[in-house]
């Protein structure tokens, strides 16, 4: 719409304006044809320079108010969500400190942005009241040379202020396209820090395997910064196996798990993945906005179950209880529960191959041996591949590789690097 406006105004002040400016400068004579249609665009021009020297630092103050303001914002999300644990250890002054720091910083940039467009307001203000002035005085010279009547007068001067205010829309949205610049910014920041992470990546090639055998050829897992995480050789899991991955704690082994769910992509190697529904059971459980019912179903919904059946298992995992008090909500579960649940999820599920990432490292032992041995007699066929720091009870037959020994070859690992477990 101020495009169309700015051509319609231009061409009345081009029809208006037949009058030129003359005068003479050190004794050289001046003539300017249509000069009110030259004035318009250098005026504004000279209130565009001006406005940008005095607001060039909003772009940068405002990128740097929403960084603090998402700070502030991550703080407080953050203490919610472990507020437990914060009251638990006595950190409620601990954290106050770290919430009035950054909030301090919040207010102290807050305060610059205001000076700043306190600053950039002290010409923009007067300027939009000129705006309606100036035409009269740029066109006075003609009216007293008698080159324009007092009417002819007030239209120049309409169709003048119209054009130098079309044309001034950056002065007075200096506010709003500063704020546009800020966001762009950020955005353009954290676009640069993903393409630069993503030239790290090297995934790993994956294959279908013809024999139902998983294997893995030369696998290495790195972190983002290129520092060697784990390797292994040549490793091959048979159908039907349950396999126990077993190793140090900051080893790779949850990352593995990610890399063959495709999610860790620092990585290099070949994988073959036999045919069939794979599941992958992460070592922190999400529990959805839902009733228990639902959550236990996630994420197919709770009517694609057989009737009975998300109870029944709920009962079997020690959870009935919740049930029985008419407690439906998922909110409140603690993570042994959590682990529980997502043991019946697994069980809805019906996984040819399942990878569970510490599925049980909240459960005491005697439970732990109850719900996995739920796990083998609901799922036969289900082979599982387990990271955990202890021996999975309860699932029968336990082949266990140790990762972090330097596994070459399939002779290797089918030798003495396994305990098998009765």
């Amino acid at each position: 719409m101020s495009l169309i406006g700015l051509v319609s105004f231009v061409t009345l002040l081009w029809q208006l304006s037949t009058f030129p400016l003359s005068f003479e400068l050190f004794g050289i004579a001046f003539e300017i044809p249509r000069y009110m249609v030259w004035a318009a665009p250098i005026y504004v021009a000279i209130a565009t320079g001006l406005t940008h020297a005095l607001g060039r630092q909003m772009p940068g103050l405002l990128a740097e108010q929403q960084k603090r303001e998402a700070d502030f914002r991550f703080a407080l999300m953050r203490l919610r969500e472990n507020a437990a644990a914060v009251a638990l250890s006595g950190g409620e002054l601990s954290e106050r400190r770290v919430l009035d720091h950054r909030f301090q910083a919040l207010v102290g940039n807050w305060r610059r942005v205001i000076a700043r467009e306190f600053i950039y307001g002290l010409f923009q203000r007067p300027y939009f009241q000129t705006v309606l002035r100036i035409p009269m005085f740029i066109a006075l010279p003609a009216f007293l040379a008698g080159k324009v009547t007092l009417g002819g007068l007030m239209q120049v001067a309409s169709a003048f202020q119209n054009v130098v205010t079309t044309l001034s829309w950056f002065v007075f949205n200096y506010k709003f396209v500063s704020d546009l610049v800020a966001t762009t910014k950020r955005i353009q920041r954290f676009l640069d820090e993903i393409d630069s992470v993503g030239g790290l990546e090297r995934p790993l090639a994956r294959t279908r395997s013809s024999d139902g055998v998983l294997r893995m050829h030369e696998v290495s897992i790195f972190t983002p910064d290129k520092r060697p995480l784990l390797r292994i050789g040549n490793l091959a899991i048979n159908k039907g196996d349950t396999v126990w991955l077993s190793g140090t704690s900051g080893l790779g082994k949850s990352t593995l798990l990610k890399a063959l769910a495709g999610l860790w992509t620092f990585s290099e190697g070949r994988i073959e993945f036999p045919d069939g529904h794979l599941c992958f059971m992460p070592q922190q459980v999400y529990m959805p906005l839902a009733p228990l019912v639902a959550a236990a179903a996630y994420p197919s919904e709770p009517g694609s179950v057989a009737p009975g059946a998300i109870e029944g298992l709920l009962r079997k995992t020690g959870l009935g209880h919740r049930l029985d008090a008419g407690n439906e909500s998922a909110a409140d579960l603690s993570v042994g529960e959590q682990q529980r649940l997502a043991l019946v999820r697994l069980i809805l599920a019906r996984p040819d191959w399942a990878f569970l990432d510490e599925a049980t490292s909240a459960l005491d032992l005697e439970t732990e041996k109850q719900v996995m041995s739920l796990l083998r007699a609901e799922l036969p066929n289900t082979t599982f591949v387990i990271v955990a720091h202890r021996e999975p009870q309860g699932l029968g037959s336990v082949r266990n590789i140790p990762l972090g020994v330097g596994l070459c070859s399939p002779a290797d690992t089918a030798a003495s690097g396994y305990l098998v477990r009765a």
